[in-house]
């Protein structure tokens, strides 16, 4: 299944997780950061830092299982409904609720913040640039 849904009982929220092994894949400790699972955030990045990159390629099959237990350890329950998506949107609409990003939207922006960085401190950019200059 590629979304799990987690309510609160506190308030009724639900949070839903798509893809976690993707996102993970992608972003790698950014994702358990911007999911608020900070103690994977920070042992994402350690390792990362450790291993050259190569834990970034091994979290992923790990992701849902991290995710899960966070949400069920801080008092989450799990939701099977399978209407949650459609109540969630058509409750949006209702009220109608205007968020500014989503988490995932976030996250986005940060990895290619982070990648832009790299580049630039890379000398990609005058690499590029020499390129483009160069006669053909």
């Amino acid at each position: 299944m590629a979304i799990i849904a987690f309510r609160n009982p506190a308030n009724g929220y639900v949070e839903t997780v798509t893809h976690p092994g993707l996102w993970t894949l992608l972003f790698g400790c950014f994702y358990f950061g911007a999911k608020g699972v900070w103690l994977h955030a920070v042992m994402a990045f350690a390792l990362a830092v450790i291993t050259g990159g190569l834990s970034w390629l091994i979290y992923p099959f790990f992701a849902r299982r991290i995710i899960e237990t966070h949400y069920l350890r801080h008092g989450w329950q799990r939701d099977d409904t399978g209407d949650i998506l459609v109540e969630q949107r058509s409750a949006a609409r209702e009220a109608k609720i205007d968020r500014s990003f989503s988490i995932v939207e976030i996250t986005l922006m940060v990895g290619f913040a982070l990648f832009a960085a790299f580049f630039l401190a890379s000398g990609g950019a005058q690499l590029v640039l020499k390129a483009l200059q160069a006669p053909h």
